[in-house]
């Protein structure tokens, strides 16, 4: 039989579609909790504080009558000491979560000893669903391996510990679960792993996971929560954090995770490649078809439709575009690896080489009519968001 060359599915190599992050700098690996360990970090690691009991208040920082973005380096830096004090605290004093206090543990090992620095900006002014990027992990790659991580942290931070101290918590939290995958990947495959699309979010998620976690264990029953947290703590419970993920992040995480599944079933030996590939060209045709559908000028809301009814298609709207976005931006990355490590296998078997091909048609199709269609996901997201967040 003659071998053909394999059609690899070349989507992965175009920009396909933006999905902005909030909160953090870089990331990825499995919804699953960090460190599987069970053995606890030593506490007297930690600072502890002599400080006021953060059971007894919500008040932080007495910012109500300054300006963070006037402050001089020495008192922003006093105020995120004491920030940090009350974290320490509570890490120490609350309902124990082993995965939360070793990343903190080594995070904050890391900035005592300069590995992990944080950086003030002033520049801009953060408004609306921007809060949730007033603090965020960040980078710079080196060939010597030795370059610091950076906590880039917005002026607006303190002001949020005044208003809604629940949330700077929060959003610190998740920043520095990105500096522990910095000081445990190390370096050079921490760049590695983040420039990879599908890892990148998944360390993502495991940072969103920490946040939760958090959320769940320290902050709720001691500060009041903003709708935001809250919503957080129910998607961590009631979907494992799949509506997150979706509506603030802009992915379905359960695309990637069953593509990533699946694929794994096929290097294990537990799943037949014929079969993976016929699972993913009915994921194929499933997009293709809602996504033809909800576009289609037949299917539009009428005059008569109502406000309920315009929210309604919205969200479908929303939620094809960003299940087809996440497939042909994470789900063809997936088909990718696994295609090249199967080549030869697959150059030898015409079913195959045919199986391939119909996907790569079909979604080169599809990813014709994303591109065609450019629905802004943003102006949902953003108005989602902007009804859980205490700011206007």
């Amino acid at each position: 039989m003659r071998k053909e060359k394999v059609p690899f599915l070349w989507l992965t190599l175009i920009l396909l579609i933006s999905f902005p992050v909030a909160g953090m700098g870089t990331s990825s690996r499995r919804n699953e909790p960090l460190g599987t360990s069970e053995q606890e970090t030593p506490r007297e690691e930690l600072q502890e504080t002599n400080g006021e009991s953060i059971r007894e208040t919500n008040q932080i920082l007495p910012v109500k009558d300054s300006d963070p973005s006037t402050w001089d380096q020495e008192t922003l830096e006093n105020a995120l000491g004491d920030v940090f004090r009350i974290l320490d605290d509570m890490l120490l004093s609350g309902n124990p979560a082993s995965e939360v206090l070793a990343m903190y543990t080594l995070v904050r090992t890391a900035m005592n000893q300069q590995n992990i620095q944080v950086v003030f900006e002033r520049d801009y002014l953060l408004q609306d669903e921007q809060v949730l990027q007033t603090v965020y992990f960040s980078a710079d790659q080196d060939v010597s391996g030795s370059a610091p991580g950076y906590i880039v942290m917005n002026s607006y931070f303190f002001r949020l510990m005044d208003e809604a101290p629940s949330l700077g918590f929060s959003l610190l939290i998740e920043a520095m679960s990105h500096g522990y995958h910095f000081l445990t990947l190390g370096s050079d495959d921490f760049f590695l792993e983040y420039s990879l699309p599908v890892e990148r979010f998944l360390y993502a998620m495991d940072g969103v996971y920490l946040k939760a976690l958090f959320i769940s264990r320290y902050l709720s029953g001691v500060f009041s929560l903003t709708p935001y947290e809250e919503y957080v703590i129910q998607s961590l419970e009631v979907d494992g954090l799949a509506s997150i993920s979706l509506y603030v992040r802009g992915v379905d995480q359960d695309i990637v995770f069953a593509m990533a599944e699946q694929a794994d079933a096929v290097r294990d030996g537990y799943l037949p490649l014929d079969i993976f590939l016929e699972q993913i060209q009915d994921l194929v045709d499933l997009l293709s078809e809602q996504y033809l559908s909800i576009f289609s000028p037949d299917n539009q809301p009428g005059p008569g439709a109502t406000s309920d009814d315009l929210h309604f298609h919205e969200r479908a709207k929303y939620i094809t575009t960003v299940s087809t976005g996440t497939y042909l931006k994470y789900g063809v990355w997936i088909i990718n690896e696994l295609l090249v490590e199967y080549q030869n296998l697959i150059q030898g078997s015409e079913e195959l080489v045919s199986q391939v091909r119909k996907i790569n048609g079909d979604s080169a199709e599809l990813y014709g009519q994303f591109v065609q269609n450019a629905y802004d996901i943003s102006l949902f997201r953003g108005a989602f968001l902007r009804d859980l967040l205490p700011f206007r």
